[in-house]
């Protein structure tokens, strides 16, 4: 693991993360657009349409944002989710965090992730979905989605 929750793992504490499948815009690849995420500083906003369960978001540690297709994997803390539910908007201080092409763009959630790595697929194998490896689970997908996962040592 690469992040700075490092500690908890290594306690045997349970980390709770989402997995976040990322898609170019149309313009930029996924690579371009965590590259632009990443230049923000050591936190930043991802935001994303994808609905979060309600009582997970609150038990969230980690964010995975990746894209197979790319070979694209960043693993890092989370900070805070901003949550609008079925609505969009945007953090009142999006402008802090996000990268320009992003600031004033509504989305139904907000990550503010801070501690982001690139890592390896490979990287991924102490992360499990339902008793699964992750990087198991992501190799052998057809596509990518948004998902939960645990670390525990």
């Amino acid at each position: 693991m690469l992040i700075n929750k490092l500690f908890a793992y290594k306690e045997g504490l349970i980390l709770n993360g989402v997995a976040i499948a990322m898609t170019g815009d149309g313009f930029k690849s996924v690579a371009d657009i965590m590259d632009e995420h990443v230049a923000v500083g050591k936190s930043f906003y991802f935001s994303t349409s994808y609905r979060f369960d309600k009582k997970k978001v609150r038990q969230l540690d980690m964010v995975l944002f990746y894209n197979k297709a790319e070979n694209v994997y960043y693993l890092g803390d989370i900070t805070n989710i901003v949550s609008y539910g079925l609505n969009e908007d945007v953090p009142m201080d999006s402008e802090k965090y996000s990268p320009t092409a992003y600031v004033d763009i509504p989305m139904k959630n907000w990550i503010l992730a801070t501690n982001v790595k690139k890592v390896q697929l490979k990287d991924l194998h102490d992360l499990s979905f339902k008793g699964k490896a992750v990087d198991d689970l992501i190799s052998n997908a057809k596509r990518g989605t948004k998902f939960y996962f645990t670390c525990q040592k």
